[in-house]
C-alpha cells in the first residue's frame, strides 16, 4: 500500500471501536458526531502535519494566527487589514509565544 502512495502520508480513517492490522496511523471517527473539519483536525494532528496543512483548513479555533505566514483569521475570514507590524498581532503572537504555543 505505501509504494502505491508514492511518499504520500496515509492515514486510516476506522469507525470508532473498529481496529485494523495495518500498519499505518489510524484515527477513529463516528460520522454521526463529527463534522468535517474536526476529522480533518484530528488528521493533521495524528500525522503531524501541523506545520505544512495551513491552519485556516484544520485548526478549530474561531481566532487563527499563524506567526510563521503572518496572516490571521475569525471565523475562516481572513483579516487582511491585521498585518504581522500591527501591535494587535505582535501582542498577541507574544501572548502564545509566552503560553508555549505553535503560533497557531
Amino acid at each position: 500500500m505505501r509504494a502505491q502512495l508514492h511518499g504520500a502520508d496515509p492515514v486510516l480513517l476506522v469507525p470508532t471501536g473498529d481496529h485494523s492490522a495495518i500498519d499505518i496511523p489510524h484515527v477513529p471517527f463516528n460520522l454521526h458526531e463529527q463534522n468535517a473539519r474536526q476529522l480533518l483536525a484530528r488528521v493533521v494532528m495524528r500525522l503531524g502535519l501541523q506545520s505544512k496543512v495551513p491552519p485556516e483548513l484544520w485548526t478549530l479555533e474561531d481566532f487563527v494566527l499563524d506567526t510563521a505566514s503572518g496572516r490571521a483569521w475569525y471565523r475562516d475570514q481572513e483579516l487582511t487589514k491585521l498585518t504581522p507590524t500591527s501591535n494587535a498581532f505582535r501582542f498577541r503572537g507574544d501572548c502564545g509565544e509566552r503560553q508555549g504555543s505553535d503560533g497557531y
